[in-house]
């Protein structure tokens, strides 16, 4: 149990990389998030909530397994917040790919590692106030709404310009 629990926290490894690993589990997520966006909204919907609901478990998990608040190796919770970053484009945009659904899967990621490092309120409450598991995730959760907004607004500023 413990290995499939650090597995699913590391998300498959990507948290063990030794430097940033928030941002190597953010790009180790993207073909799973693109896979579930291109599929459409609610079977991404379903993956980010069964990100959320067992990263809450195997990141608690690893939290009294290693004595830490925040282990940096858990990164189950930047896979919940790309999948949330993509919520509101179209699942059209992935069926292929082009210039413009790499420039999606551009401004998500770019987007979310922004926020996710900056941490506006609520995210900065739930780091900073919420030392447990749900803290943990749900402080990506913010970002990842964040950058839902973000990754829309810029997906429609890419169709005014192109």
């Amino acid at each position: 149990m413990k290995f499939l629990n650090y597995t699913w926290a590391t998300w498959f490894g990507s948290g063990f990389c030794p430097l940033a690993p928030g941002t190597a589990g953010s790009m180790a997520a993207i073909p799973f998030v693109w896979w579930f966006a291109s599929a459409g909204h609610i079977p991404l919907l379903m993956f980010a909530l069964f990100t959320f609901f067992t990263g809450v478990y195997v990141s608690g998990y690893i939290m009294k397994d290693q004595n830490a608040q925040d282990p940096q190796i858990v990164v189950i919770d930047e896979v919940c917040g790309m999948a949330i970053s993509l919520l509101l484009i179209p699942s059209a945009e992935f069926a292929k790919f082009d210039m413009k659904s790499f420039f999606i899967i551009l401004a998500s990621f770019s987007s979310f590692r922004l926020f996710d490092i900056w941490k506006p309120w609520p995210a900065s409450y739930f780091d900073g106030k919420m030392h447990n598991a749900w803290g943990m995730m749900l402080d990506d959760v913010a970002a990842g709404i964040y950058s839902m907004i973000a990754t829309f607004a810029l997906y429609r500023l890419y169709d005014m310009i192109f």
